[in-house]
């Protein structure tokens, strides 16, 4: 059994199918931005704590009226934007989301943001990797709401997201930060359904469960688990090919058109 709980013959197809091109190519970078209380920023404040956690030197960047510092090697930029997420993105990402009941009230708190942005060597979950770091570095030296990940379609409490990234590493990826796992109703009252948003940013196709029986905690975990053996293994789930938590569960998982866009192909899993 897999460290996800996966069988690993659940999973024999996939691993012929090899990396994704995204992955194994490099390309992709890590993006967030952190919501601040206050417009402006402490960079004295901000830079020290910045060098205690990566080292090397600080380099700052200021341009009346953005300002911004470069670190961790040069693969790490943060920039101050004195102003709100344009057009409420942030407010919407927020919106009814699993993890943060009231989050949209109290992201339209915030009044700058610092966009994160990680570059360098390594493929694109380092760059998140590195990203979340310096997310979490922000966090920790400045008053702040949560963090925005646009990529994921998401956003997160600041206690969230430094609960949820503090071992963050390549094992144990905090996909809740980067990926949206949204709830959607089912043909009944008592089926539900759910597609994620965020695995594109690795490559990787979303995944869409329909009008499922499954309970939201059990249904969560087994999706969550999915996704982070697929983005922690390089391997693909072969059209048609079965998964499971152990020897004697068998799940389908097809490509199937979206059901939020029919342009787009899914990894469709046949929860019953």
């Amino acid at each position: 059994m897999t460290d996800d709980g996966f069988e690993d013959e659940d999973f024999d197809e996939a691993d012929e199918a090899g990396e994704s091109d995204e992955g194994a190519s490099g390309e992709g970078i890590g993006l967030c931005m952190v919501l601040l209380r206050e417009r402006t920023v402490d960079w004295e404040k901000l830079n020290a704590h910045l060098q205690s956690v990566f080292g090397g030197e600080v380099e700052a960047i200021n341009s009346d009226p953005l300002s911004g510092c470069l670190c961790a090697d040069g693969t790490l930029f943060l920039l101050h934007m004195p102003g709100p997420v344009p057009n409420q993105e942030a407010e919407e990402a927020a919106n009814y989301y699993y993890f943060w009941e009231d989050g949209a009230a109290e992201v339209a708190q915030h009044k700058s943001h610092v966009i994160v942005t990680a570059t360098g060597e390594g493929d694109v979950v380092d760059r998140i990797l590195l990203a979340t770091r310096g997310a979490r570095a922000v966090l920790q030296a400045a008053e702040s709401v949560g963090v925005y990940w646009g990529n994921g379609s998401i956003a997160n409490s600041t206690e969230t997201f430094l609960q949820m990234s503090e071992e963050a590493d390549r094992d144990s990826l905090p996909l809740y930060l980067w990926v949206r796992f949204q709830l959607m109703p089912g043909e009944t009252e008592d089926r539900v359904g759910l597609y994620t948003l965020g695995l594109s940013q690795f490559g990787e196709q979303e995944i869409e469960v329909v009008n499922t029986s499954w309970k939201v905690g059990p249904m969560m975990e087994f999706l969550y688990n999915v996704a982070h053996y697929i983005l922690t293994s390089g391997n693909t789930i072969e059209d048609g090919n079965t998964i499971g938590g152990d020897e004697n569960q068998k799940i389908t998982v097809s490509y199937e058109p979206s059901v939020l866009d029919a342009e787009r192909t899914v990894y469709r899993i046949d929860l019953p």
